[in-house]
């Protein structure tokens, strides 16, 4: 089976991720413990590949694409990639993203450029926007784990404009000295949750308890790296290509911050106002002091609702205190889902955990 699939095995001391982290605790400590079980779960496939005792799974994405490989080798230069520089996948406030090909694994990846000279931002926005989302980057690649719901994170690297240019990239005339910075991803070409919701004019409840379910098995992954997304919503969560219900992953980590080792999830360390407006929480819009990882929770919240009322963003009776925005349709437990979700009060609100026990998602 193992053959079959293209799958090798290597000594954890030939992988430079594991080296550092297998001096410092040990390999057992430093192997999953699913891994530390007997196998390795590949949550594409729904397989489990045996893996031996003391040894990291290298697999090879030229036989099987669909393969999560914890010791795949990180790109570290442009050179490691053919790209498509001619037409971007996408475009936002911090760069565009670009179709390419690795050169050695011939798995299709999506690319984020981030220029100095971007336009809608300030050097200094993209200076903390880079090392924040390289921060993340770095904090996935490290754990040496994956989810099915989140977009799979391969590498990052900066290098000379001049690279990208000769390439087909356009790069302002006072940004070509610069260098550019890469984000590699995996390519997702299915289409966004915010375009299904605007295709259907909502989601039947049982689906939207699906999509929900699986946000939130994505958000529960992060915030167990220590990672908060702070710009949930449904532009940035795709289905895969063909997917079913639960088939999306969580995209973006342009806003994405890190949680200090010394501090709990639960606790105000957070403090930069990032976000969408819509789906970003009232403490962090307030900016008045800092925030905690609850911040996501209110956001699912907000995606929640644009699901169930076909993309009508959530309001309160000035009074009241309950929503008006639902549809009829909408099940007493669904509304009462959503009232926990999107309490002003972040200490009222569950935590992501919580989220996934509540009854609605039974």
């Amino acid at each position: 089976f193992g053959s079959s699939l293209g799958v090798s095995r290597v000594p954890i001391g030939h992988c430079p991720r594991w080296i550092g982290r297998a001096a410092r605790r040990g390999a057992s400590a430093v192997l999953p413990r699913w891994l530390r079980l007997g196998g390795l779960f590949c949550p594409n496939m729904l397989r489990m590949l045996s893996v031996r005792s003391g040894r990291a799974p290298r697999l090879t994405w030229r036989h099987c694409g669909k393969l999560v490989a914890m010791t795949e080798p990180e790109p570290r230069s442009l050179a490691d990639f053919e790209v498509n520089f001619r037409a971007a996948l996408g475009t936002g406030t911090c760069g565009s993203v670009y179709s390419g090909l690795h050169r050695d694994t011939h798995r299709e990846v999506a690319i984020k450029v981030v220029s100095p000279a971007l336009p809608s931002a300030s050097n200094e926005e993209l200076a903390i926007g880079v090392a924040q989302e390289t921060q993340v980057f770095e904090q996935v690649l490290q754990a040496c784990e994956s989810h099915p719901h989140v977009v799979d994170l391969l590498g990052c690297f900066q290098g000379p404009s001049s690279e990208a240019t000769q390439l087909g990239l356009e790069v302002p005339e006072e940004a070509a000295e610069e260098p550019l910075h890469y984000f590699v991803m995996e390519r997702l070409s299915g289409e966004s949750l915010a375009d299904r919701i605007e295709r259907e004019k909502g989601l039947e409840e049982k689906a939207a308890k699906e999509a929900t379910r699986s946000i939130c098995e994505g958000l529960s992954f992060l915030h167990g790296q220590g990672i908060v997304h702070r710009d949930v919503k449904p532009a940035n969560v795709l289905y895969t290509p063909e997917a079913s219900e639960s088939d999306l992953k969580l995209i973006d980590f342009s806003h994405s911050g890190i949680v200090p080792d010394s501090e709990d999830l639960n606790s105000r360390c957070l403090q930069s106002t990032l976000g969408t407006a819509g789906y970003v929480a009232p403490e962090v819009l307030a900016g008045r002091e800092p925030y905690s990882a609850k911040c996501d929770v209110y956001s699912l919240g907000c995606t929640v609702h644009a699901m169930l009322a076909g993309g009508r963003l959530p309001r309160r009776h000035p009074r009241l205190g309950i929503m008006t925005s639902l549809p009829e349709s909408a099940s007493p437990e669904a509304s009462n889902f959503l009232d926990s979700l999107l309490s002003p009060t972040p200490e009222l609100r569950p935590t992501i955990h919580e989220v996934l026990s509540s009854s609605w998602l039974q």
